[in-house]
């Protein structure tokens, strides 16, 4: 299915690729020198890095040091994290290399399931603010997943804050290559291009936006700020700000920034979680993620929407929990507006969450690929169901029914 001009790794092999930018190594015999790890072969425990001159050696695990030695186990545990993930969500994971620009860019990518049947889907690229791209990607792969769209992570881009000179505008390069390159060799809807990241990896999302991509559909802000660089012409995006309630940093940008980008014609929204200045969990970044395309995919305030679907209600005296009131008018929106025929039955779940995840009284019914999907809504006055039934795990039919009927 893809071309061969990527270096093709499902994680099984043996011999595993890396994260490929340098880094300083100390031999057991007590040599130093900086050098990027380019495969290393689990059984045969050898290690072939790559110093900046382009020179390779290969390096036995024995002959390592400590430091070197308990980073190659790491390394070794995100491979295997890597694959167990890939295995379980279904989609396809490569590794890439920018070739044709002025640098060479290693950057990694999840294709996710529903890649097979559509090639026509959203693309988010998102940057780690320490250039560990590999990493990066496995904290987004179940979003992506879910939301169904392709999520691309390089290497290199990480925060400099002036400390290493030229250093920004060898990235700048590096993006408009990388761009390019994703642009050539990936299919997706260039039309729903989004860019993203944690920390300086948003804000480095915003710059790229400004600068060299304004037609940028949206930018996932996950802790991440404008830097002060109001002066900077953001295009019109729908952006995300997903931050921590305890990360006042990027929480005390929350209001200048989006003063200034909605000024500039963008659409702004906060998605919090619980925690401190960190990666945000997988339903946070579902949420953003499907609320920046939620236009394009279902229809404007599908986001708002689900949630209401799933709120509930608790009468004083009454230990039942009900569906709030509007449930069933939420309900009728989502399932007319939203083309379910057709749908694999992993994907209705993973949108629309398990039948119990509504309320209490559901009727869980989805462990068999055919059995159908009950979402009930009860609020204490009304009532009211929609069945989703599938034939070969697909949807086939969604019919309503209601106690007025």
């Amino acid at each position: 299915m893809f071309k061969a001009a990527f270096l093709s790794i499902f994680i099984i092999s043996i011999s595993l690729f890396a994260n490929t930018d340098n880094r300083k190594w100390e031999l057991a015999d007590g040599t130093k020198f900086s050098a990027a790890l380019m495969t290393y072969d689990s059984q045969k425990k050898i290690a072939v890095l790559k110093d900046s001159s382009g020179k390779t050696r290969e390096i036995h695990f024995d002959d390592m040091g400590l430091v070197d030695k308990a980073w190659i186990k790491k390394f070794q545990n995100l491979q295997g994290e890597m694959a167990a993930v890939i295995k379980e969500e279904g989609g396809k994971y490569e590794v890439r290399k920018c070739k044709d620009g002025e640098y060479e860019t290693t950057y990694y990518v999840y294709y996710p399931s529903n890649y097979v049947r559509n090639k026509n889907i959203p693309l988010i690229l998102l940057f780690h603010p320490g250039g560990q791209g590999q990493r990066f990607l496995l904290r987004h792969i179940r979003a992506a997943e879910r939301a169904g769209i392709i999520a691309i992570c390089p290497d290199t881009f990480r925060n400099n804050n002036g400390r290493v000179k030229g250093l920004e505008k060898e990235l700048d390069t590096r993006f408009n290559d990388l761009y390019a390159d994703i642009k050539k060799n990936i299919k997706f809807d260039q039309k729903r291009f989004l860019m993203g990241g944690s920390s300086g990896g948003a804000l480095r999302a915003y710059h790229y936006a400004a600068d060299f991509a304004p037609e940028c559909f949206g930018v996932y802000a996950n802790g991440g700020w404008l830097g002060n660089s109001y002066s900077r012409p953001y295009p019109a995006m729908r952006v995300a700000m997903a931050n921590g309630h305890k990360d006042n940093a990027a929480n005390n940008y929350v209001e200048p920034d989006s003063k200034d980008l909605k000024a500039k014609g963008s659409v702004v929204r906060m998605f919090a979680f619980e925690g401190g200045h960190q990666t945000a969990p997988t339903e946070t970044q579902f949420k953003a993620f499907t609320w920046m395309l939620e236009q394009s995919q279902f229809y404007d305030g599908f986001t708002d929407d689900l949630e209401s679907m799933r709120k509930t209600t608790k009468f004083d005296g009454d230990k039942t929990v009900y569906s709030s009131k509007g449930a069933h008018n939420v309900a009728f929106k989502i399932f007319k507006k939203v083309d379910f025929k057709g749908m694999a039955k992993p994907t209705v779940l993973l949108l629309l969450g398990n039948t119990s995840s509504l309320n209490e009284f559901a009727l869980v019914s989805e462990k068999n690929l055919d059995s159908p999907l009950i979402y009930f809504f009860a609020d204490g006055e009304d009532s009211s169901a929609w069945i989703i039934n599938f034939k070969h795990g697909k949807v086939e039919s969604v019919v309503q029914h209601s106690d007025s009927e």
